[in-house]
């Protein structure tokens, strides 16, 4: 008597050739395995990882942009990520890392980054959707810091979120970003408004300063 075999990867699903005590038989279930083995890998894995989300693109200078994303809704397995400037592979980070920083652009050019999860298994993730940011124009060398932010304040929105807010700095030429910053690491770059809405998993201590050269920083508590 004989019986179909089950695909090894794909569990319930038959694959060409058959359990048979002769000779014949054998050699199926043998030829059976190996493609079955094949076309999935040895460990079994061929199911890639859910493409990242919240895809975020944000100007920090006239040559710089801040990328930052969230984990695949099932970050199981996800080894790390692949950040794409213009279809061009331009970053590869381990997977504790959702942002990074763009640098060696051009003033005043439109850029548009996507982003893919991949697992230890080579398996990569369908691309994000992307995200687009225009650097701003090049402007004279400037040493003159801006004022710090005023009226900093902070409140917990969820065991994950809080919402940052601070009056506007002044600059002779004008604020093109406010960084902040937890626990001395910059987690989120903001545009050069008043205002914005941060989410991030950790937001007990947040340092606030401008992105221009020597700016003062500014301590905010929350709850």
């Amino acid at each position: 008597m004989s019986r179909p075999i089950t695909d090894p990867c794909r569990k319930g699903h038959p694959v060409r050739g058959t359990t048979s005590p002769s000779r014949a038989g054998a050699a199926a279930l043998a030829l059976g395995l190996a493609a079955a083995l094949a076309a999935c890998g040895a460990d079994g894995d061929t199911r890639p990882p859910p493409a990242p989300s919240g895809l975020t693109a944000q100007a920090g200078s006239a040559t710089s942009v801040h990328v930052m994303w969230r984990t695949p809704a099932t970050a199981d397995g996800v080894s790390g990520y692949q950040v794409f400037q213009g279809g061009q592979l331009v970053r590869e980070l381990p997977a504790d890392k959702t942002m990074t920083d763009i640098t060696g652009l051009a003033p005043g050019t439109a850029y548009t980054f996507t982003v893919r999860a991949k697992d230890a298994a080579g398996n990569r993730s369908p691309l994000s959707a992307p995200a687009g940011v225009t650097t701003p124009a090049a402007r004279a060398e400037d040493h003159r810091a801006p004022t710090a932010p005023p009226t900093a304040t902070g409140r917990a929105e969820g065991p994950h979120e809080a919402r940052l807010s601070w009056g506007a700095a002044t600059d002779d030429t004008g604020v093109s970003a406010y960084d902040l910053y937890h626990a001395g690491v910059r987690v989120h770059t903001a545009p050069g408004t008043g205002r914005v809405r941060h989410r991030h998993r950790v937001f007990f201590l947040h340092r606030l300063r401008v992105h221009r050269p020597r700016p003062r920083r500014l301590r905010q508590l929350l709850p």
